[in-house]
């Protein structure tokens, strides 16, 4: 036997988030994991090591949010045979549409880098999908209505609450605070604690938004827009085999003890003419400290 160490560099990422770490085991494995059958090692909270002792071959070993988006939110390191301990490290890296996946540090293997661009676009589709299932399940109710919104709702998670209307309904999100869909886009939020990073407190939402950019490709480059009390930027993708792009606007806030991003996402014909919308339902956040 020999120890295997994971450090899960603590980040603002996924934070709240537990990451579960797997092993390939050919023959007993009863999670498959990128088609590897494997076998459940431990889990690792952000900002701790985890230390498991396994055996001497070789095989892969997977870090997953949870078993629901396996298919998208993992990487995997390969393990070489040897005695020898293994020490390894990595953290969570901010992609929404994949859910925050942890990323093992210096990887250049091209088999696991190939992985993760497919597992990018596994994850997008799922979200393009519940984009898209929000919409047409939300038409036959929009169709009834005599007017957008067939009035308000509110919906509340950790301290965070937003006001949209009972066309939308609460969906589960793997990575995300909050998730609700409707007919017009699917709404996504996320909470990051200041107690995450040393001095997260002391950030500007324009140095937060900055932070979110640079750990987003997707979102490089865009400006940060504000207007009264909120800011935001946006950014559209049109995933390969899709004829239509989707976009994105990001509204930021900060509470009392987090900062936020609330996202939009609708598809990108409809952007201009769900802008007000968006900023009025964004209007509607409020945060509370009793959660």
């Amino acid at each position: 036997m020999r120890k295997l160490s994971i450090l899960r560099t603590k980040s603002f990422v996924a934070s709240a988030m537990k990451m579960t770490v797997y092993i390939e085991d050919q023959e007993y494995g009863d999670v498959v994991i990128n088609g590897v059958p494997c076998q459940k090692l431990g889990v690792l909270p952000n900002g701790e090591a985890g230390e498991f002792y396994i055996s001497t071959i070789a095989a892969k070993v997977f870090v997953i949010a949870d078993k629901l988006s396996k298919s998208y939110c993992y990487d995997y390191y390969c393990l070489p045979e040897g005695e020898e301990d293994i020490y390894l490290s990595g953290k969570n890296k901010f992609n929404p549409m994949a859910g925050n996946p942890f990323r093992f540090d210096g990887v250049e293997d091209p088999e696991v880098l190939e992985s993760r661009k497919q597992a990018d676009k596994k994850g997008l589709i799922v979200m393009v999908a519940a984009v898209a299932a929000g919409i047409l399940l939300g038409l036959g109710i929009f169709l009834l209505a005599t007017g957008l919104g067939g009035g308000k709702q509110e919906f509340t998670a950790d301290g965070l609450s937003i006001t949209l209307t009972k066309d939308y309904q609460e969906i589960p999100g793997t990575g995300f605070t909050l998730c609700c869909e409707g007919p017009e886009a699917a709404m996504f939020a996320l909470k990051e604690e200041f107690s995450l990073m040393a001095g997260l407190e002391n950030y500007s939402v324009e140095q937060y938004a900055e932070t979110v950019q640079q750990n987003n490709p997707l979102a490089a480059g865009a400006t940060l827009q504000t207007e009264g009390d909120l800011n935001w930027f946006e950014y559209s993708y049109q995933n390969p085999g899709e004829e239509e792009p989707y976009h994105f606007r990001v509204y930021v806030f900060k509470s009392d003890d987090a900062f936020w991003m609330v996202q939009f996402a609708a598809p990108e014909a409809q952007a201009e003419e769900n802008a007000g919308q968006f900023t009025k339902w964004a209007n509607t956040v409020s945060f509370t400290d009793d959660n």
